[in-house]
């Protein structure tokens, strides 16, 4: 019996509500959580900075950051 006519398993989509979704979208809801995630583990390193060294490591991260974060939204709003 030739098998090879059927659709083989890495062929199906990993999710039946994937199977109607375009490309394109499901291309966008990996950076969404791809950027959810950064600012996720983010947050958490400036949780675990405040916990060691106090207010110091809460404010010089944060101060630090901001001209990372700037490039940041603008390379974002860019596409």
């Amino acid at each position: 019996m030739d098998m090879s006519q059927h659709a083989s398993l890495a062929d199906a989509p990993a999710h039946k509500d994937d199977a109607h979704k375009p490309e394109e979208s499901r291309s966008e809801t990996r950076q969404a959580a791809l950027i959810l995630a950064v600012v996720v583990l983010g947050i958490a390193a400036l949780a675990v900075s405040g916990f060691f060294f106090g207010l110091p490591g809460v404010v010089l991260p944060v101060l630090g950051s901001v001209p990372v974060i700037f490039v940041a939204l603008i390379l974002i709003t860019m596409g």
